[in-house]
Order: C-alpha cells, then structure tokens, then sequence
C-alpha cells in the first residue's frame, strides 16, 4: 500500500465511500417501512390474521407486533445517524438473519401446527427480509473501502485549525508524546532514527507493535507503516499505514488531517471486526484531534 496522501486516491474514491453509506442507509429505512407495516398489520388485524393462521391464540401476534414496531423504529433512527454506526448495521443485519433461519425452520419443518396459508405467509415475509439482511451486508463489507476493495479501508479525519502552520506542525509532529492524546495507546519508545526511516514502538495495553517512519516532509506531512508481518502482531491486519499532515480547506484555513489505511486479512474480518473496530475508533480520532487543535491554537509547542 502506497502512501495514500502521496497518491490522493482518497480524493477519488470519497464518491464510491459516500455512495456506499447512502446504499446502507436506503436499505436500512426500506427495512424499517416493511417492519413497520408487518407490525401495524398484526396490531390492527390481529383477529383476521389468527383466522389466516388457524389458531385463536392473539397475543403471539401481537407480541410480534410491538416488536416489529420498535425494531422499525430503532432500525430508521440508524439510519439517520452521522455518520453510520457500522455495528448497530451489523446487529441489525444479524436480527434479520436470524427472523430468516427462524422463518425456514418454522415452515421446513413445519412447526407450531399453522395453515398452509399461514406457512406462505411467513416465507413471503421472510424473503424480502433475506434481502435486506444481504444488502446491508453487502454495504457492510464495502464500507470504508479504498478502490472497491472490501479489504482495503481508508479511515479520513480532519479538523479546522486557528493557528499558524508552525504551531500546528510542532505539536502533531511530537511523536513521542503521541500517546498523551491518543487515548487508545499507553506509551511511545522512539528506537531509532530521525525524520524518514525513523523507528518506534507503540503500547496499548498488554500489545505493542513497531512502526516505521516511510514519509517525512516537515511543515507538511509524515506517515508511518506498521510492521504487520512481525509474528506477535496483536490485530488482524495485513497492512496498516498512518498519515498525519497539514492542508487547507477551500478558504485557504488550515487543518489537521489525519488517514489511516488498512487491509484485513481475511473478509470475515471486514464484516465481523471493521464495524466495531470503526466505531471504537473514531471517538479516539475525534478526541486526539480536538487535544491538538488545543495544544496548537494555544500555542503549546513540545519542549524539546
């Protein structure tokens, strides 16, 4: 993986990220609609529907009912999140995958003693159910995705600065003090080297990994590569790569920005551990952001 600040693919893939996202969030509230009008149908028709099923008991329907309504309403208030909460996606997928395989298993072996009538109904419902439970897996797997790779991620941060380009360079340049804004590590070692090449290793916890410093353009940019191939390498990444630097919006003011590419090792991983490693850690991208622009509209240059 190139560096991804030196090839700006970011730029030309922020279309097919955003378009991802939107495809998620249709199927979402297309899925909270047709829960909706399942639940409100049992509500309203309770009566009618123990006739179709035949039997007398009513609360099963109406019990699956409220439930239907609150899954709706959970299902679009997700789907108006900013941005997207990936693992409530992924819980939401696994409850419509689960009504599907609890659908089958009723009707294959017909349990719960129905009308064929009944038995329709439910696979009838279960398939549009199926359908949105692989959409939005689908969106999933393809969130975040750098170039239509579902393995490749590209995780993009940035945040307005009211402060002169030194300032700003001194503070987010101070790698071995990364660890006082980053809540997710717990200490930095510098091992050797300076600028380009420059080695470190980071502590989070009973983990530690080394980095390698491939880019160094003081004033503007650096990145580094983590060594992934190392045999006690704690995550499942097969590359993993950090660029922090200063740019400038449309205006011409500045900001911190800061990319953070990665390739899973395998796809169970991009859709079993991306939504929650994503949702964990854009809170701790947000926060080390808003510590720096402090530091640097403060003007707290490191101490050398």
């Amino acid at each position: 993986m190139e560096p991804l600040l030196l090839k700006r693919k970011l730029y030309l893939n922020s279309n097919l990220i955003h378009s991802g996202m939107k495809n998620i969030r249709i199927a979402l509230r297309i899925n909270a609609l047709f829960s909706f009008t399942c639940g409100a149908l049992l509500l309203l028709l309770t009566g009618s529907m123990a006739d179709l099923f035949g039997t007398e008991i009513l609360w099963p329907f109406q019990g699956v009912g409220i439930g239907l309504v609150l899954f709706a309403f959970s299902v679009w208030y997700e789907s108006t999140r900013a941005p997207l909460h990936l693992s409530k996606v992924l819980v939401i997928t696994a409850l419509d995958l689960l009504w599907v395989a609890g659908s089958a298993v009723i009707v294959t072996a017909g349990l719960l003693d129905l009308t064929s009538a009944g038995y329709n109904l439910i696979a009838a419902t279960a398939v549009p159910v199926c359908a949105f439970a692989l959409h939005q897996s689908y969106g999933l797997s393809h969130a975040e995705a750098e170039a239509g790779n579902p393995r490749q991620k590209a995780l993009r941060f940035t945040i307005g600065v009211d402060a002169d380009r030194a300032a700003v360079w001194s503070v987010i340049s101070d790698i071995e003090n990364y660890h006082e804004v980053a809540s997710n590590i717990d200490d930095v070692r510098h091992l050797a080297g300076e600028g380009e090449g420059m080695k470190r290793t980071c502590y989070s916890g009973s983990d530690s990994w080394t980095e390698t410093c491939t880019v160094w353009e003081p004033g503007r940019r650096y990145s580094f590569r983590v060594h992934t191939d190392a045999a006690d390498y704690p995550y499942p990444f097969s590359a993993l790569q950090g660029t922090w630097g200063i740019i400038t919006d449309d205006t011409g003011n500045l900001q911190i920005e800061m990319i953070f590419e990665l390739e899973y090792q395998t796809y169970g991983h991009v859709l079993l551990v991306h939504p929650f490693m994503a949702d964990r850690f854009r809170p701790v991208c947000r926060d080390l952001m808003e510590a720096w622009k402090k530091r640097a509209e403060q003007d707290e240059v490191p101490v050398a």
